[in-house]
Formats: structure tokens, C-alpha cells, sequence
């Protein structure tokens, strides 16, 4: 399995800046977005959950829908054990996982 570098580092996250000077901030629901260049506006994104499955689809570190099938198929063996400690089952993962993909085609 390929390594996949973190997007952000720790210092990146609790700055809200990128090592390429681009900044974030997370305001309740909302986040806004800046550029190096001061001149560039401020773009805020509300609907976070549809920004997420857009930038992920297709990129080698999104999911797929054989993500969610490999997922599904240990459901069952898996969720036993989670349950007993507490953890989100796999089934909650999996759907997480699968709304963030586009509609499958007919």
C-alpha cells in the first residue's frame, strides 16, 4: 500500500496557514479561505460536507465506492468488538465514507 503524506502538519492546523502561505479559518459551520496574494478575495465555504466529496473524488487519497464494499464485507466480524469499547461501527464508516461519493450510475 502506498504511503499518504498528511494533508496539513500539526503546526499548519493550529496556525490556519499552509507552508504556501494559503490561511483558513474555521467559524461554526462555515470556513473561509485566503490566498498568499493579499489582492485575492476571502472565500468562504458553507456547505463543507459538498466541498469535501468534491475535492476528494478522484484524487488517490479520496475513497471509492470499493471502499465502502471492502468495508461493508467487515461490518460484521468488526462491529462485535467496537461496540463493546465504544467505537463508531464500521457501518457508520462506511456511510460517512459513501456520502461524500457521487451517485452511481445505472
Amino acid at each position: 500500500m502506498s504511503e499518504i503524506k498528511s494533508a496539513l502538519t500539526a503546526e499548519e492546523w493550529a496556525n490556519g496557514r499552509t507552508e504556501k502561505g494559503y490561511t483558513f479559518n474555521r467559524v461554526g459551520v462555515d470556513v473561509w479561505f485566503g490566498s498568499p496574494n493579499e489582492t485575492d478575495p476571502l472565500v468562504m465555504v458553507q456547505n463543507r460536507h459538498a466541498m469535501a466529496a468534491i475535492c476528494l473524488h478522484g484524487q488517490p487519497f479520496g475513497f471509492t465506492r470499493e471502499d465502502v464494499i471492502a468495508l461493508r464485507a467487515m461490518q460484521d466480524r468488526i462491529n462485535f468488538e467496537a461496540l463493546d469499547r465504544g467505537i463508531p461501527s464500521v457501518k457508520d464508516l462506511a456511510d460517512r465514507i459513501e456520502s461524500l461519493l457521487p451517485p452511481e450510475h445505472d
